[in-house]
C-alpha cells in the first residue's frame, strides 16, 4: 500500500488511522518524520495565533496565520521536504520567523555513518542516491565531499 501524501498532518492524525495505514507508514519512516515536523512548527504557531479557526487570540489578534512557505529539514541523510507555516504580525506587518523551524535545520548529518560508507568504498555519488525515497531529497554530492573532507583532515 502507497503511504497517504502528507502536508499538514500531525500526529493526532495518525494515531486515529487503521492499522495498515500506520504500518505502511513505518516501512516508511520519513512520513513519521514529516508528521513529527509538523507537530513541533504547529506547536510554535498555536500559541503565537491561536487554535485554527478560533474567535478568541491570544496577544489581541497581533499574530495570524499566514500561509506555507517550502522549506526543508535534514533527517539523517535525507532532506526532508515539509510546508513551513508561515506567521504575520500583523502590528509590524512583518513575517515572524519560527524558532522551532531554525533549531529543526540545525540538525546535523551522523558523520560517522558518512565517513564509515565513504571508507568501504561507497562513492559520495552513490551516498547520495543511498536510501533515496521520492519524498526526500538526497544530500548533494558536494556537500557530502565537503563534509568528507572537513572530517578527513581533523583526523
Amino acid at each position: 500500500m502507497k503511504p497517504p501524501m502528507l502536508h499538514h498532518e500531525n500526529l493526532q492524525w495518525l494515531l486515529k488511522q487503521p492499522t495498515d495505514i500506520k504500518l505502511s507508514m513505518l516501512e516508511n519512516h520519513l512520513n513519521i518524520c514529516r508528521l513529527l515536523v509538523n507537530e513541533i512548527l504547529n506547536e510554535e504557531v498555536i500559541p503565537l495565533c491561536g487554535e485554527r479557526y478560533a474567535h478568541q487570540k491570544p496577544h489581541n489578534g497581533r499574530y495570524a496565520r499566514y500561509g506555507y512557505n517550502l522549506g526543508s529539514v535534514r533527517i539523517g541523510e535525507h532532506r526532508l521536504n515539509v510546508s513551513v507555516p508561515r506567521v504575520i504580525d500583523q502590528e509590524t506587518n512583518a513575517m515572524k520567523p519560527l524558532e522551532s523551524y531554525a533549531r529543526l535545520q540545525d540538525i546535523t548529518l551522523d558523520e560517522e555513518y558518512l565517513l564509515r560508507g565513504i571508507m568501504l568504498g561507497l562513492s559520495a555519488r552513490d551516498f547520495a542516491d543511498l536510501n533515496s525515497n521520492p519524498s526526500a531529497r538526497a544530500l548533494k554530492k558536494s556537500s557530502i565531499d565537503a563534509t568528507f573532507m572537513e572530517r578527513a583532515d581533523e583526523r
